[in-house]
């Protein structure tokens, strides 16, 4: 088996590993606030932005798996924290 070229380095692995995970806290605030609220506008609006943030982790982590990089494993610190409230 051949040996996979990497066309990213390490330091733009972790900015995008780093953005997966702002998009994954982003995509669990924007469910959490779909279960409180009940404007179906507002709802439609924030259903939309999640899942744009839903795509962006489908697309991230398919950066990082095709450069065979292992993907982040979810984690809760401060932003996590911040958005739980």
């Amino acid at each position: 088996m051949k040996a996979k070229i990497q066309t990213i380095t390490n330091e733009q692995a972790k900015i995008i590993m780093d953005l997966l995970q702002l998009d994954k806290d982003a995509a669990k605030a924007y469910r959490q606030a779909l279960m409180q609220i009940d404007n179906p506008i507002v709802t439609d609006y924030i259903l939309k932005c999640c899942e744009e943030h839903e795509i962006h982790i489908q697309e991230l982590s398919a950066v990082l798996l095709a450069e065979w990089y292992e993907l982040p494993a979810s984690t809760t610190d401060f932003r996590t924290f911040l958005i739980q409230g």
